[in-house]
């Protein structure tokens, strides 16, 4: 590119030198091309591009500055153009990026959420534990504990049946499920012989907030459930 060279790394002496041209070019109508892309020239992340960026927008500020104080000046015009092309094709980029990770966030969303249980597997989460009164398989059986870590084996159904039962009832006791935090697609946690598992979390608007994960997992077709109490944690962004 002409004002962003694709090789080498620029000096701050250099990168300034190449902004001045294309200031130069833009003031005096040689480039109309740089002018009407001037944001384009700088939409990637080489470090050349921004170095030359940073010796750009203060000139094109000052310039609109200067038509507000009066410089209606061929120049200032030029510039003052250049730079509201700048500014519209900036937010339009920012719009679209925000667009973009909004996309990407309800896509992760949906495929973090489980379908409802059947009413009988449903049924299967009859019991309670005692740390943070966390349902459980009306089966569970004891097989670790600690202050903040319980883990129970159960034979009540499958690891993705038992995940999707907690997801729903736990959103159904006033839990808030922090799906940037889980996962619960079994073939990405696939590991080797026959051992997978599901990780949530959720977390109750307490204060302090309260927050626990919980791991269903699958181990030589014994199922088991891990609860661990979280510290520390703060409600996620809706």
């Amino acid at each position: 590119m002409k004002y962003c060279p694709d090789v080498g790394i620029l000096s701050d002496d250099e990168a300034r030198g190449i902004a001045e041209q294309l200031l130069h070019d833009i003031a005096h109508a040689v480039d109309v091309d740089a002018a009407v892309n001037i944001y384009g020239l700088f939409a990637h992340d080489g470090r050349d591009a921004m170095a030359i960026h940073l010796h750009v927008v203060p000139v094109l500020t000052d310039a609109i500055n200067h038509y507000k104080r009066g410089d209606h000046s061929p120049q200032t015009l030029n510039l003052v153009a250049a730079a509201n092309m700048y500014n519209e094709e900036r937010r339009r980029s920012e719009a679209q990026a925000a667009a973009d990770r909004q996309r990407d966030a309800n896509a992760r969303r949906a495929a973090a959420t489980l379908p409802a249980p059947s009413p009988d597997v449903a049924a299967v989460l009859g019991g309670r534990s005692d740390l943070l009164d966390i349902p459980l398989p009306a089966d569970a059986a004891l097989l670790e504990r600690s202050d903040t870590v319980h883990r129970y084996s159960t034979k009540a159904t499958t690891v993705m049946e038992l995940s999707g039962a907690y997801q729903h009832r736990m959103i159904a006791d006033g839990w808030t499920y922090d799906w940037r935090c889980s996962e619960v697609d079994a073939d990405r946690t696939l590991l080797p012989q026959t051992w997978y598992h599901t990780s949530q979390v959720f977390l109750r608007p307490t204060d302090p907030v309260q927050c626990v994960s919980i791991i269903v997992e699958s181990r030589d077709e014994a199922i088991s459930v891990q609860i661990q109490e979280l510290f520390d944690e703060e409600m996620p962004e809706p």
